[in-house]
């Protein structure tokens, strides 16, 4: 991605597309079933914030999931995989890898991606979500768990048929007009750094393999696993979570300065409940801290639709300053 290569940092890429939603006066459920309307949500959005650099879709981790016939439900206008249908490594394997152009979920955010093409952002990342996140999908992270604790070799089997279904739609964002993709492994953080570095990190690499300027987003308190995900290959970005120290984790030449570190401003404390001024305050603390440093200012999280504009304004101009 050149603007991540040749641009002017603090790069500013708050993960607040969301909030398309409430400028177009539209839902959730319109925004994620409709490509129109979710285009038209971010054109308002791009337009209300024009100096972001990085425009993202809304974000959705359940549309692989939803594409192999996973059941569903939209609780609170968010669709919800309601049923973990695939309980064992066999009928895994037999699930057929959908082809990303006629499977209507996933055809839909390709059509956003091309749409988003034409609001002319500086650049475009899309998102996917990761081969622990999808089995999870398939067979409750419960189960998941327990079957990387005892049935390592059966586990491995299930990430690789996971990343058989997650990379043609992969390529098909790119192809569409994605300069990067962000992979979505929320549940990565459950497991422990040994699991990660053992039994993970390969099907991450393999996932990214290939696609251009890969990002890896989890949530939650990372902080163990930090040293194992500098160490993975074929992705140079981290997206993580408000709970992560940056400013400790760089210290005494770190390997995670090797990774260009997104994030990580706290979406609901700060950013949905705070005013422009305590904004102002926490992304000063950030910035000041990353100084010097190839940084994209960000948030931990996704936003959520009803997050005050003047507090993203803040953010955004704050960010600017430090330019």
């Amino acid at each position: 991605m050149e603007i991540l290569t040749k641009g002017v940092f603090p790069l500013i890429a708050p993960l607040a597309s969301s909030m398309g939603i409430q400028l177009s006066e539209t839902s959730i459920k319109d925004n994620i079933s409709n490509p129109k309307i979710q285009i038209k949500s971010l054109g308002k959005f791009f337009k209300r914030f024009p100096d972001i650099d990085i425009l993202f879709p809304i974000m959705d981790t359940s549309v692989e999931a939803r594409a192999v016939g996973c059941p569903f439900e939209f609780k609170e206008n968010v669709p919800v995989i309601t049923e973990h249908r695939y309980k064992t490594i066999e009928s895994i394997v037999r699930i057929p890898v959908p082809d990303p152009d006629k499977t209507p979920c996933m055809k839909l955010n390709i059509d956003v991606i091309r749409g988003l093409s034409k609001i002319k952002p500086k650049s475009i990342i899309s998102y996917i979500i990761g081969p622990v996140t999808l089995a999870a999908h398939f067979m409750g992270i419960t189960d998941l768990i327990k079957l990387a604790m005892r049935e390592k070799d059966l586990f491995h089997n299930t990430l690789k048929h996971c990343n058989k279904i997650i990379k043609p739609y992969a390529e098909a964002l790119v192809n569409a007009g994605a300069s990067s993709l962000i992979i979505l492994e929320p549940q990565v953080g459950i497991f422990s750094p040994k699991t990660y570095r053992e039994s993970i990190r390969k099907h991450l690499e393999q996932l990214a393999y290939g696609l251009p300027n890969i990002i890896l987003h989890v949530c939650g308190n990372t902080t163990p696993h930090l040293l194992d995900f500098a160490a993975t290959d074929n992705i140079p970005g981290l997206s993580l979570d408000f709970l992560v120290d940056f400013e400790t984790a760089l210290l005494n030449n770190s390997p995670l300065k090797n990774k260009m570190l997104i994030g990580n401003i706290e979406p609901a404390g700060i950013m949905q409940k705070g005013t422009p001024e305590f904004v102002k305050g926490k992304v000063d603390i950030l910035l000041k801290a990353m100084k010097g440093e190839k940084f994209i200012l960000s948030t931990g999280c996704d936003l959520m639709p009803d997050t005050p504009l003047e507090n993203l304004d803040s953010f955004i101009e704050t960010g600017l300053k430090y330019r």
